[in-house]
């Protein structure tokens, strides 16, 4: 719980469930940072996001264990998937299919991002030993812990919807524009060094330019 200000914690405890732990921190730190918070805190082998405005299919986790058996939960393993979209003001729903994106797929994800966090499922160990998530990027934090985590692990893609991305009225990272180029830009740069060696470097720039000029 990232300093929120609505019934959360009231909610957490009525629900009367030991399987959930509680964390509440005072100051308002950012996504990332209570990801981490999260990560670091939790016994578990492996770790799956989901943010606090979207929903879960019922079988997520189902599919992708089924997966990880497959590969006999080889911790460098990440498995990812599509999603619903679902717009609340017009009460309108439809399939996000993300470009495929599996196997050694680091140089695909240099070129386009393309894995929503709340269908990652990673290994703790995994993540741990990519010095954990960035706490610093503005925006696009699921493509940045997806390029580093692809320098290590394979993807599995489940062409399938795993969560419903909800669009609504409040404030988001995604409606705000400055951020998002803010992000954009955070990400060229930081990984400027292996965009440049598959010539990908200026495309994003070039990208960017017209998301900034528009």
């Amino acid at each position: 719980d990232d300093a929120s200000t609505d019934d959360t914690e009231h909610v957490i405890s009525s629900l009367n469930n030991n399987l959930i732990k509680f964390i509440k921190v005072d100051k308002n730190g950012g996504a990332q940072v209570a990801r981490n918070l999260g990560i670091k805190n939790s016994k578990s082998k492996w770790i799956s996001f989901l943010d606090s405005d979207d929903f879960w299919e019922k079988n997520k986790l189902e599919l992708q264990f089924k997966e990880l058996e497959k590969v006999n939960f080889d911790i460098y393993t990440v498995i990812h998937g599509n999603c619903y979209c679902f717009d609340t003001k017009k009460n309108k729903k439809w399939v996000w299919n993300m470009p495929i994106t599996e196997f050694n797929c680091y140089k695909e994800l240099l070129l386009r991002p393309s894995t929503l966090f709340p269908t990652l499922l990673v290994s703790k160990q995994a993540i741990k030993e990519i010095g954990y998530l960035d706490e610093n990027v503005p925006s696009y934090q699921e493509w940045d812990t997806s390029i580093r985590l692809a320098k290590k692990c394979k993807f599995i893609h489940i062409e399938k919807p795993l969560f419903t991305y909800i669009f609504h009225d409040g404030e988001t990272i995604s409606k705000n524009n400055k951020r998002d180029i803010e992000g954009y830009l955070y990400i060229i740069n930081k990984f400027k060094k292996e965009l440049q060696e598959y010539n990908f470097y200026e495309k994003h720039i070039n990208q960017l330019s017209k998301r900034a000029n528009s």
